[in-house]
């Protein structure tokens, strides 16, 4: 009688197991299919977590310091190089951003004419709004 209960035991868990194992697949795989950026977003912070440990282990080799304090010197000089790279390249950044802004329009006006020009990209050109109607482009933005 006692071998009968265990097998029986033995035989449910291995069903919810299962079953717990499909629910699992099943919910990864609707994340996979629904919400592609939340992956890619995960996959980011875990490859910029490796990248914080490394330099951590690095700056623990270099100075005799807790994991912490490596991290908080760590994060501190990356915002400072992040910060000394926006000051130095943004002056440079923003005309650019403005030369950009000025000669973009006339590919895309060639770029709309030439889908003009077919009966699909007809289609396409009267369900997408003008761009001179988007907010971005309104007086005072």
């Amino acid at each position: 009688m006692g071998n009968g209960s265990s097998q029986e035991r033995t035989i449910r868990t291995s069903k919810a197991r299962k079953c717990f194992m499909g629910a699992l697949a099943l919910g990864a795989a609707a994340i996979v299919v629904l919400a592609p950026q939340v992956l890619l977003l995960f996959f980011c912070c875990i490859l910029f977590a490796v990248f914080l440990t490394a330099l951590c282990r690095w700056t623990e080799w270099l100075l005799p310091l807790s994991r912490k304090w490596s991290l908080t010197i760590v994060v501190l000089l990356l915002a400072g190089i992040v910060t000394m790279a926006g000051w130095l390249m943004g002056p440079q950044l923003s005309s650019q951003i403005s030369l950009l802004s000025q000669q973009l329009p006339r590919p895309m006006s060639r770029f709309e004419e030439k889908i003009a020009a077919t009966g699909t990209g007809q289609q396409v050109l009267r369900t997408i709004p003008d761009l001179q109607e988007c907010p971005a482009n309104a007086p005072g933005h």
